[in-house]
């Protein structure tokens, strides 16, 4: 199932660059939006249907939700001419592993893995620490609903914001990351029902910064024509972070028994992961990282090579019939 949503997420981002160029970041926004659409939705459906068909019944229905995915990808259309897809066909390996030469990528695939590290810490122990605190179940699973609508205001949000041609992409990005770290820091001083609920406002609105600006920070990087592969290359490290952060919050849990630890370990990471990126922010604003892309191939010369030789034969025919 991972692997399924995984192999359909990358071209459904890949196709928003080959559609925009001028409204890119808000566009992705849109898109994205749908993600926290679904945290508001889901858990409320598969709560109804668990109780009206069971979980075999609730698992069917969540399958023929998913096979919906399949239209979606059947009205999908690539943007590209005849033209450059025979150019690409030939010019173009299927994964430019020149991309891993960019220091500046290298430390975003980090930032990739150390974030998703730090959020899965809290999505594993949010709705237990809030039963501890004496919340209902009812009260707790609504801490989801709130971040799933203010991810959604998030990610609209962000996405006109960084569409303005004063906003940094990246800057907003290392903002983000860092109020998600430093929120979740002092999460364990939180024990009211309305605190928890801000808590889950807040780094609803804030994660989306993840999710809207992740494309065009690896379109800064690497160049528009190496998005799939760019951020392809992230999702290994956004999932091995997913994978590493259940373990580890439930070791820390079972040893220390308090969520202290795991928040604290939850929140630094991710404080971690928005001060890393400060290094590609200064790299790029002082121009130091133009080597990096020495060995990121956007093929566009044999482009130009054929649009000139097209243009020359077709003055030569001009010229003839003349």
């Amino acid at each position: 199932a991972g692997g399924g949503l995984g192999i359909a997420y990358i071209p459904a981002n890949a196709i928003i660059n080959d559609y925009f160029e001028k409204k890119r970041t808000l566009a992705f926004g849109i898109a994205t939006s749908g993600f926290g659409v679904g945290s508001f939705l889901y858990p409320l459906l598969i709560e109804a249907l668990n109780e009206e068909y069971g979980w075999r019944g609730a698992m069917l229905m969540l399958s023929g939700i998913g096979l919906n995915i399949c239209v979606c990808g059947v009205l999908m259309c690539p943007f590209r001419t005849n033209e450059l897809l025979t150019e690409s066909a030939n010019n173009e390996t299927l994964f430019n592993f020149g991309i891993m030469k960019s220091m500046n990528f290298l430390i975003l695939c980090f930032n990739y893995l150390v974030f998703h590290f730090g959020i899965v810490i809290v999505f594993t122990h949010l709705s237990e620490y809030s039963l501890l605190m004496g919340i209902g179940g009812s009260e707790s699973s609504m801490l989801f609903s709130v971040f799933g609508i203010t991810n959604i205001v998030g990610l609209l949000l962000f996405g006109v914001i960084a569409h303005h041609p004063k906003a940094d992409a990246m800057l907003l990005f290392i903002g983000g990351l860092l109020i998600c770290g430093v929120a979740t820091v002092f999460l364990p001083l939180l024990t009211q029902y309305g605190a928890l609920l801000a808590y889950s406002g807040l780094i609803g609105i804030f994660s989306a910064t993840m999710g809207v600006l992740s494309p065009g920070i690896v379109c800064q990087i690497l160049g528009p024509n190496e998005l799939s592969n760019g951020y392809g290359a992230t999702m290994p490290c956004a999932a091995f972070g997913v994978l590493l952060g259940g373990p580890v919050a439930g070791f820390m849990y079972d040893t220390l028994h308090s969520y202290d630890g795991s928040f604290f370990l939850g929140g630094g990471a991710m404080i971690i992961s928005a001060l890393c990126m400060v290094v590609p922010f200064l790299r790029k604003k002082h121009n130091w990282s133009k080597n990096d892309l020495e060995g990121v191939s956007y093929n566009l010369q044999p482009l130009l090579d054929e649009k000139l030789k097209n243009v020359s034969n077709n003055n030569y025919v001009g010229n003839t019939k003349k």
